[in-house]
Formats: C-alpha cells, structure tokens, sequence
C-alpha cells in the first residue's frame, strides 16, 4: 500500500530527503520535469500554453515546467512581486530568466494588471497551474481569487488544467470548504498523494491524478510516530491474502464459514452472503436460518449446506436460536452475521449474545449492526477474538450516536472512534471505503463503482471478508482485500450495465445514443459492422466517417498485417477529428504520438509493432490515455496483454483476394 501524506507528513519528507544529500533545488527540477512529462505523454506538443506561477514552491515547480517544456507558445504569469521568490523557487525563477530569456514573463502586481493579461490567458489551449500549493491554508487571497477565476473560465472554454502537485485553493489535508479553487484535468502530484486528492469533495476538481517520484526516498515517506496513518490500497494487498493453491489442497484446507442472515421476506440477503463466500474461496459455506429461508437457499445454492433455527419470521426462539448457532460454530472459522436478520429487539439481544460469546472471528454486518449504539458496543469490545464490523455511513451515525453527515464531514475521524470503541477492524463504507484497525492505520480502498449503489451488494461483501477470515487472514487484511475485489468487481460489472462508468461522473467511452451516419447507424457499444475498401483513401474515408461520431474517450483497437492500412486508418480518423492533414505517421522512435484537432481535442496514436514482448497499458505509458474529449487509436493493440479500458472498438484491416488494395474493415464493440 502507498501512504497518503498531509502537508505537514510532505514537508517532513522533503526535509528527511534534503538532510540525507537530495538538494532542494534538485526536488525542484525533478517535480518539473515530471509535469513536463505528463503534459506531453498526455497532450502532446500543446501548441499554446499558460504557465501561472505564485512566489513559493508550487511557482518554482512551475518555473521549471516553463524552461523545459517544448512548446510552440509559452507564456509565464507570475502572480506577486517577484522580490518574495525566496529559495529554491528562486534559483529555478533566475535560472529560466537566463536560460530563456526570450521566454515571456509578466509580473502581475495587481488585479488590474492581471485583468489586462486575462485576456490573453484567452489564447491558450492549457494551464499549468501553479499558483497555490501544500503550503496555502485556509481560503485564497490577494490576488489568487481573481486569477483563479480566470482559470476556471479557460477551462469552461476548452482549455485543458494542468494542476502542480494539487489544484490551487484546495486545502490539502481535505475536509469541507466554501470558496473557489482551480478545477483540473490532471494534477501531477509528488512522491505520494495528499488527503485532498483522495477525499470528496476536494478531490472531485483534481481530475486524473499522476503520482510522480521525484527522489524522495521510500524511507522519507515513513512516519511510525504519527498519530494516524493513512495509506492507499493497491492491488498487491489484495493478491497478497489469495496465493496459488497447493495441488494436494481440499475444501477443508480453505475454511468453513457459517452464515447466519435473512429472515421471511428477505431470503436474498442469506444467499448473497453464501454466495460471496464462496465466491471469494471459501472451503464450505453453511447458512443458518428460519425454516423458510433455509428451503430457499438450498433451491438457488445446492454447495451450500443449511441448519434450520426453527419456524418464525426472523430467527425464532431467541435462547434456542443462540445456543443452536453456538454450537455449530464450534469448528467453524468465522461466522457472518447480520444481513436480513431483521431489527426486532429479540433479534437484536440474539445478534449481541451470539456475536459476544463466538469463539471463531466475526463479521458484523447490516441488521447485525442495528443493536449496536452506545450502550451495547462494549459487548463486542470485550471478544478476545477478531472482530470485523462494516457499516454503511447511516449505520455508523447510529453506533456512534450521531447523524450521518457528521460521519461524512469526516470519515476518518469516526472510524477512528468505531475502532477505538469496539477494539474491532472497522469498514466504513461509501466512495473509497476505508478500513480502520487498532494500530492507528487507516487504509483507504481505490476501487469501487455508482454500480455497487444496489441492493444485496453489501451482503455479498460481508461473505466476501468472511471468507478470507476464515483462512486465517488478520482481519485487517481480510476486510482490505475483501473491499478492493469487491469494489473491483464492482466497476467490472458495472461496465456491462447502462448506469456503468468510472465512478468521476462520466463514462468512458461513448454516451449512450451516440449512432454512426449513413450505413454506420448502430450503437457503437453494441456494434458489428463491416465495411469494403478499394484504395487508401477509401480506408480513410471510412475512419474519417467513425470520427464523426466520437464524442470523447474511445479507445480503438486497430489489427491487422503488416501494411494492411491500420496508419491509413488513423490518418482518416485525424481528418475526420480536424488535425492537420500532414499530421499522421507511423510513431518511429517512441511508442506513442499526440495530434493536436479540432476544438481543443485530442487524437492519441501508439504503435506497438516493435515492442518486443507483450506489455500491459501501464507498461506503455498508455493507462490514463485518453481524456473523456480525446480519442486512443492503437496499432498492432493485440501485442497488450492487459488494458484498463472497460469498453474498446476493435477494427481489423485485412487484405481480401480481390485484388492487392482490396480491403476488409471489420468494426466491432
């Protein structure tokens, strides 16, 4: 897992990083030329581009992106008299006077000066925004409101944000704020993320965020003395808890999980959990229930076995129901319990007396929760065994005795005080769930999806870490792999459903109703269509003719033989999206190529003929391409043996025996 530093954690590892032989100046250039690289990979050779710079640090980052970005218009605005550029930020500021001195620099002392220049921000096609960093507390000021402003308007406009390190004006330890701030594309931030750039609504204004390394070492980004660690989830955590398996291992060698949920009316939730264990690796799955619900779980799950508690509408005769559940977990290695029992006080003193007197590990879940409030959490905080509970925002409101948006103006102050009460691993659900154990971590889950905003999936989750408890899992781990599968799972799915998308409020790839003209008139999610060509030209007819109909985000996968045409292809797309006509080759030295087109948009064309070994998006610098305005065209795409995109339109160029310049184009979705 990666930290997640505050402003205070970030300037003590840029102190550690100098006191162990890194210059500041060399942290500097090195944050730089990482924008400069982002800039590029994603937007190409940006033929106009607007560098705002304040007097600290952020500006001395954005002096440094100003010396060494190649760009065919550049202008640097730099918002405050130029005497308070101390330090670091000063050598880089004297360094691109000398070495760039044909470069324009203006000096905005007042609001009208830059008033004057705003409207030469007009312009430009990008903003590298680096006014305000890790540094600013509290709300704007001076000059920043009126420049920050015009940012925004610029990017109303067209033009692409660029934010250094994080979007001037956010405040960078997260939490609520009321004024305005830059809202960016992307925000290239350095050696690890800030609270900010991960929790809402902050991070809903930094766009696709780029961790960048800038020779801070690994060692300066630990801090064992700190009050609370937050760190971000990666999927090396969740592989780490599902190794291969032993070829002489059996269902025993995988734990046995027993399920105690539903109740008359609300079956599902017993077969969700059941299900999701299994799912997720259990050995055997057992589901504990009222007579009704049991019948219905052995009909839809025949590997799952079923102990009646009895007739009744939730779990019948409470003391018969415990001591029945109690001894059946006698050799069991976790139980689930919660989801669907029902909310009745009988059910609930059943839930607290079960749940405090189980010898395995437990996972507390949905009505399992609802007892839980002030008065009974010490009956859980006196297991000696692992305890998990997941509450959604509602149920946590109701455990600590408060509302629910007081958990959410700060999630990670209460789930420090579910942990802190009940000496449990606590999962606070919601967008970037977040785990929370006894040692003062909390551990912040990526993945995720709207999709999962659906009944029954909090059911399946439960199950999910039940089963990976039950292997024997710290508990802390099992909830943090079970919450990225699940959340994984989640933007999976997710795809193949009409509410399908990244999560960032919009999708990826084309909106639905888009429709091709003419004979091209189908969906493109859902299209097959095959199309003949006589000449190049009417290759890139054709590809001209699709491009019409690409609104933003469309990966496009382009196969076929060696000269059957794919760069044609892509020169008719550039035609079609309004790049110049002489703008598309075959990329010779690098892997990929940005053509600047019409209206601000972007045509991103990589080439993969010469990798000499199937790589991955992200092993190609291809993982955050394209913007939800661009397009991606790759060739030779079938040499990926991974790609992040949850929709591509594949398109196959082959040649057809009519003749050498016949061609077949097949497109499909």
């Amino acid at each position: 897992m990666r930290p997640i530093l505050t402003a205070d954690e970030m300037r003590a590892a840029d102190a550690w990083a100098i006191g162990h032989g890194v210059s500041g100046p060399t942290l500097m250039e090195n944050a730089g030329l990482a924008v400069a690289r982002a800039i590029e990979s994603r937007f190409g050779k940006e033929r106009r581009v607007a560098i705002v710079c304040g007097l600290g640090n952020n500006g001395g980052d954005g002096f440094v992106v100003a010396r060494v970005l190649k760009s065919d218009w550049t202008r640097v605005y730099v918002i405050g008299d130029p005497d308070g550029i101390k330090g670091d930020a000063r050598h880089h500021f004297d360094r691109l006077r000398k070495e760039r001195a044909r470069l324009p620099v203006s000096i905005i002392r007042t609001e009208a000066e830059w008033q004057e220049k705003a409207a030469e921000l007009g312009r430009c096609s990008l903003v590298v925004d680096a006014l305000l960093g890790s540094g600013t507390h509290g709300a704007p000021r001076d000059l920043a409101p009126a420049v920050i402003d015009s940012i925004r308007r610029e990017r109303s406009r067209g033009a692409r944000v660029v934010a250094v390190d994080l979007p001037s004006g956010v405040p960078t330890d997260a939490g609520p704020f009321d004024w305005k701030t830059v809202e960016a594309d992307v925000t290239v931030t350095f050696a690890a993320k800030k609270p900010c750039l991960v929790f809402s609504p902050a991070s809903e204004l930094a766009g696709s965020v780029v961790v960048a390394s800038i020779g801070i070492p690994d060692q300066a980004l630990q801090f064992d003395d700190r009050g609370v660690r937050l760190f971000e989830l990666e999927s090396s955590d969740a592989h780490a808890v599902f190794p291969a398996r032993a070829v002489d291992s059996h269902k025993g060698s995988f734990g046995h999980v027993l399920v105690v949920a539903g109740s008359v009316g609300k079956s599902g939730a017993a077969v969700l959990a059941a299900k999701g264990a299994l799912r997720a690796g259990a050995g055997l799955v057992t589901v504990a229930s009222v007579a009704e619900v049991c019948g219905v779980v052995s009909l839809s799950q025949p590997e799952v076995m079923t102990a009646s508690l009895g007739a009744g509408a939730e779990c019948g005769d409470v003391a018969r129901a415990a001591a029945r559940v109690l001894e059946i977990v006698t050799g069991m290695d976790a139980l689930v319990i919660g989801p669907g029992l029902g909310r009745s006080d009988q059910t609930q003193e059943f839930i607290l007396d079960v749940a405090g007197r189980c010898s395995v590990s437990v996972v507390i879940d949905a009505d399992g929760l609802y007892g839980l409030r002030a008065q009974t959490l010490s009956r859980i905080a006196q297991r000696d065994k692992p305890t998990i509970l997941t509450p959604h925002p509602g149920e946590m409101a109701r455990l600590l005795g408060t509302d629910n948006a007081s958990v959410q103006k700060d999630r990670v102050k209460a789930l420090r005080s579910a942990v802190t009460q009940t000496r449990s691993t606590v999962v606070l659900k919601g967008r970037h769930t977040l785990v929370g154990n006894e040692r003062s971590e909390v551990w912040l889950n990526p993945t995720g999806s709207p999709s999962l905003a659906t009944a029954g999936t909090g059911d399946v989750l439960a199950g999910v870490i039940g089963a990976i408890v039950a292997r024997g899992v710290a508990p802390d781990s099992a909830a943090a792999a079970g919450v990225f599968v699940h959340g994984l799972a989640g933007e999976r799915a997710g795809k193949r459903r009409p509410w399908g998308g990244d999560g960032r409020g919009r999708r990826r790839g084309p909106a639905p109703g888009h429709r091709f003209p003419g004979t091209m008139s189908r969906r493109l999610s859902m299209l097959k269509d095959v199309r003949e060509s006589r000449s190049e030209a009417e290759t890139e007819a054709i590809a001209a003719q699709l491009a019409q109909d690409l609104k933003g985000g469309e990966v496009l996968f382009l196969t076929g033989d060696l000269g059957a045409g794919k760069t044609a292809f892509v020169r008719g797309l550039a035609r079609g999206l309004g790049a110049p006509d002489d703008a598309v080759a075959s990329p010779t030295f690098v892997i990929q190529t940005t053509y600047p087109c019409a209206s601000g948009r972007l045509l991103h064309h990589a080439d993969l003929y010469r990798l000499a070994s199937e790589l991955g998006a992200e092993d190609v610098g291809l993982f955050d391409l394209p913007g939800e305005r661009d397009v991606l065209a790759i060739e030779w795409a079938e040499r990926m043996k991974s790609y992040p995109w949850p929709r591509v339109t594949r398109i196959e160029i082959t040649h057809t025996d009519a003749s050498d310049d016949h061609r077949r184009i097949e497109i499909r979705s």
